[in-house]
């Protein structure tokens, strides 16, 4: 067990610990959670299922933890004891030679890849100089940069920066623009229209609803209570004008198709062959389990796991299924 699990697995002991004298106190605890150790050590489970979004809903079991584990839909992971995820180093490196920027200077780097590799170091040192300034730019103009000469494996087709405050910029937008997809479903529908492919954004504000401005909603903002929210009583939370509404594709409106799922939105794209790069974005979602995400979801409304899931989001956006080099800041 290395230092990182045994401090995990410390945190959660002492977690179970401060809940259990808050039960010997007389109080109740209800805990929505995913670790295998405090699923265990409840007295009594409630699992949500069978699967994931508009799928799940239902109680698919209610008892004690005991009797879950016999039962023969209980997930492999809860049965199974911890084990370590195997991490394998990378076999290849990135070779610089002769780095000069700032106060970075360097005779000869190797940056292993193909697993995870961390910079670290002192504020100012030198880190983002070297990721932002000489290997992505390196390796996506395909010429040293910075430096006197960069080797890499021509299998790596882009590298790409991520930055967790960037994600937080895009929290009120939309999963169906933040993938990019957007733009494919209006193309659609304006070949089988006389309409321009803007025309079916509910950002155009000639096809939004005017009461609600595109966003489905109302917000009344009070100065002594919270906000509330309610759905648009004119176009009833569907975005567009009635003169937008009328056109549909496989008789789906673009509002219809904006209430779609990540999944259901794989199937109507699939006689649309020219959008191969769209499929292949939502199925390497889908293989991470994402599939259930609704487009017009915000991505500041996603789950409690939220950093994770835009992560996945920004990397499906930018580079699904190819060999990328991603750098994350955080």
């Amino acid at each position: 067990m290395n230092l990182q699990q045994a401090c995990r697995k410390r945190i959660f002991r002492d977690l179970i610990r401060i809940l259990r004298e808050l039960i010997a106190k007389g109080n109740t605890v209800i805990v929505i959670e995913h670790d295998k150790s405090i699923i265990l050590a409840a007295d009594y489970l409630v699992q949500m299922g069978p699967k994931a979004g508009a799928l799940g809903g239902y109680i698919s079991y209610q008892g004690r933890v005991e009797a879950f584990l016999k039962e023969d839909d209980c997930h492999p992971f809860l049965k199974a004891s911890s084990q370590a995820a195997p991490l394998k180093a990378g076999k290849t490196h990135i070779t610089i030679r002769q780095l000069a920027k700032h106060t970075l200077e360097k005779e000869l780097l190797a940056v292993p890849i193909g697993g995870i590799t961390a910079l670290t170091g002192k504020s100012g040192i030198g880190k983002t100089t070297l990721v932002k300034d000489i290997i992505i730019p390196s390796i996506n103009l395909g010429q040293s940069v910075n430096c006197a000469a960069i080797d890499w494996p021509k299998s790596i087709v882009g590298a790409h920066y991520f930055e967790p405050k960037k994600l937080r910029t895009h929290a009120n937008t939309l999963v169906v623009s933040y993938l990019d997809l957007l733009k494919h479903i209006c193309k659609i529908f304006a070949s089988e229209s006389h309409l321009k492919p803007k025309d079916f954004s509910y950002k155009t504000k000639e096809s939004q609803c005017p009461n609600c401005n595109g966003t489905g909603v109302v917000e009344t903002h009070l100065d002594l209570t919270a906000n509330t929210i309610e759905t648009c009583d004119v176009c009833h939370g569907q975005r567009y004008q009635p003169d937008i509404l009328v056109h549909e594709v496989q008789s789906k409106s673009i509002a219809e198709v904006l209430a779609m799922t990540l999944a259901e939105l794989k199937v109507w794209f699939t006689i649309f062959k020219a959008f191969a790069g769209c499929l292949e974005r939502i199925e390497a979602l889908e293989d991470i389990g994402l599939g259930h995400l609704s487009l017009e979801q915000t991505v500041q409304s996603l789950s409690s796991r939220r950093k994770t899931t835009r992560l996945a989001l920004e990397l499906a956006a930018r580079c699904p299924k190819k060999p990328t080099l991603s750098i994350r800041r955080t």
